[in-house]
């Protein structure tokens, strides 16, 4: 999975979409998925 968000994100360039990709894939970002659709929300992690 990793090495996909990678490719997509080097595709994207310096787009805000690739930004967050490299986000999700450095970690920054994370995925709460027990959650519902409606409530679905992304969590950005400080290190």
């Amino acid at each position: 999975m990793r090495a996909g968000l990678l490719e997509s994100a080097e595709r994207y360039g310096k787009s805000p979409y690739a930004q967050r990709l490299r986000g999700v894939i450095d970690g920054e970002i994370m995925f709460d998925l027990n959650i519902s659709k409606s409530q679905f929300q992304c969590r950005y992690v400080h290190a």
